[in-house]
């Protein structure tokens, strides 16, 4: 819709997912609140049963995704997830001429840089700020609030389901099952959480920050993650007398010693409580960044849930809908090209093991020093179930030489049982 200058113009708003973040952003819509943005249409599979009465009459509700791209559509908003259908159909609204908003991490980790290509050559908008911190602004604040600085390490707590369910464990001595159906139940955590609790979440949105922070596009595949299904009550138990908690931290940073690649990873780890990281809590996120002339600076909110996920839509719509130019901010480095990212790097660390290997050569400490890693404490723990288990404390090692060691100690435990690796990250991670 055209307008005359100094007016607002109106921009047609079609949703595609009416979940629970698309029913957020249409209440948004539909408050009033934000004059220059209208909702016209809503695509949802079975879009009789997902009809709700507080939508104006004038809205198209449809079961054809054709609809929500046809002329009558100037944002298309992309909530329906996954990477097939939702490459293909932000493409095709761009291609038509029409901007987007997506909250989809998995998209743009992994075709953030040919999508914003087509933005560039369309003349349109992309943005994604959704896909990354819910309602935090990491995406704008990176790369306008801190765009003059030269980013050297980001590092945080990028998933709100992981860290509501580590901090149920931690404060209430709940299991993670328990855990991870109260997260459900509030709908921080999807029917199926394994994206959430295998690290492929956070993988996805370290991978995107890399790109509009440290200006290093990734492989989303190529970042290393750990689950975080091994840790038990036991971790958080040991952890609150070492006055650690535990976080899942994604971190990627610019490597020194190999300009041409960065360091990345996701990990569940011991962090210090009185740490930045170690004091959010809930669904909340976090991500620290830190800069050559700037120093360290932090965003930090509630990171999961229908709401503050539709306060970033809403936010990229106003700033397209408002913006005097074709284009948001919020785009990839130009090179399609991508840094190799280094699987390596150092810290202390906490390992758990059946005592059944706790004597002889066989032990962990002795296969420990056998690979080169300083013991630094040992002892011994019992469950309610009368099993013991030894747990050590290294000193600075590498990441492959503990996975190593867990290695050879499962090799010679029975079925079911494992050993249970957690770096001790008491800052960033050290470079090998």
């Amino acid at each position: 819709m055209s307008s005359d200058k100094g007016q607002t113009e109106v921009r047609r708003v079609g949703i595609a997912g009416f979940g629970t973040v698309g029913q957020s952003v249409a209440r948004l819509l539909c408050s009033g609140r934000y004059p220059n943005l209208l909702l016209t249409h809503i695509y949802n599979r079975n879009i009789q049963a997902k009809k709700v009465d507080w939508v104006p009459r004038r809205v198209v509700w449809t079961d054809r995704v054709e609809d929500v791209l046809d002329i009558g559509v100037d944002i298309f908003v992309e909530l329906i997830g996954g990477l097939s259908p939702a490459k293909e159909w932000i493409e095709a609204a761009i291609i038509g001429g029409k901007s987007v908003v997506t909250a989809n991490k998995q998209v743009i980790a992994k075709h953030g840089a040919e999508l914003c290509t087509l933005v560039r050559q369309g003349g349109t908008a992309l943005g994604f700020e959704a896909a990354v911190g819910g309602g935090i602004p990491m995406v704008r604040g990176i790369q306008q609030g801190l765009g003059s600085d030269h980013l050297i390490e980001l590092v945080g707590v990028l998933n709100g389901t992981c860290n509501f369910i580590f901090d149920r464990m931690e404060s209430a001595a709940v299991t993670m099952e328990e855990a991870v159906q109260e997260a459900q139940a509030l709908g921080y955590a999807e029917a199926d959480p394994s994206d959430d609790l295998e690290g492929l979440d956070a993988q996805a949105k370290i991978a995107i920050l890399s790109a509009v922070g440290l200006r290093r596009p990734l492989t989303p595949t190529d970042i290393p993650t750990r689950t975080i299904k091994s840790v038990g009550q036991m971790e958080f138990r040991q952890a609150d007398k070492l006055n650690y908690v535990i976080r899942q931290v994604s971190r990627v940073a610019v490597d020194n010693a190999q300009g041409d690649q960065v360091q990345a990873l996701v990990t569940p780890a011991l962090v210090p409580k009185s740490s930045r990281l170690g004091q959010v809590h809930g669904a909340e996120n976090i991500i620290i960044t830190r800069g050559k002339w700037g120093g360290e600076s932090a965003f930090v909110g509630l990171g999961a849930g229908g709401e503050p996920t539709a306060i970033a839509v809403v936010g990229d719509l106003l700033s397209i809908a408002e913006d005097t130019g074709t284009s948001t901010a919020m785009r990839f480095p130009v090179s399609e090209s991508t840094s190799r990212v280094s699987k390596e790097c150092i810290s202390r660390h906490y390992l758990r093991t059946p005592t059944v290997l706790s004597h002889g050569m066989n032990s962990v400490p002795d296969r420990l020093k056998r690979n080169g890693v300083e013991v630094e404490k040992t002892w011994q723990e019992s469950q309610n179930s009368g099993q013991s288990f030894t747990l050590v404390l290294t000193g600075l090692a590498s990441f492959s030489v503990i996975q190593e060691t867990c290695g050879e100690v499962e090799r010679d435990l029975k079925d079911g049982d494992q050993c249970v690796w957690l770096p001790i990250l008491d800052e960033s991670p050290k470079e090998h």
